[in-house]
C-alpha cells in the first residue's frame, strides 16, 4: 500500500543480505548487450566470473579491450555462455 512504513523494512532486509554478501568481488551477468558488457567486465580485478545469456559480441573483435595482455592476465577466469546461435562459441575461441 500507501505510506512510507515499509521503507523501514526494505532497508532491515537489504542490509540483512549485504551481511552476508561478499562484497569483494562479484559476478557479472547479462543479455544481448549487457551480456557482452559482462564478458567484458572479466577484465576487471575483482570480476570472478561472467555469464553471458545470447551475448552481442561483434563490436568486441575491434576493441583494445582483448588485445595482448590485458585479456591473457584474466584468461582463467569462468564464463558461462548460453546462446542458442551454433556458431558462436568457435568465434569466442578465436578471440580468446
Amino acid at each position: 500500500g500507501g505510506g512510507g512504513g515499509g521503507r523501514s523494512g526494505s532497508s532491515d532486509a537489504l542490509e540483512s543480505v549485504l551481511k552476508h554478501a561478499d562484497t569483494e568481488s562479484f559476478v557479472a551477468a547479462g543479455h544481448s548487450f549487457g551480456g557482452g558488457t559482462a564478458y567484458a567486465s572479466l577484465t576487471i580485478p575483482d570480476c570472478e566470473a561472467a555469464i553471458c545469456f545470447d551475448p552481442w559480441l561483434d563490436a568486441y573483435k575491434w576493441s583494445p579491450l582483448f588485445e595482448g595482455s590485458k585479456w591473457e592476465a584474466h584468461r582463467d577466469k569462468r564464463v558461462l555462455f548460453l546462446t542458442a546461435d551454433k556458431g558462436f562459441i568457435s568465434r569466442v575461441e578465436k578471440w580468446r
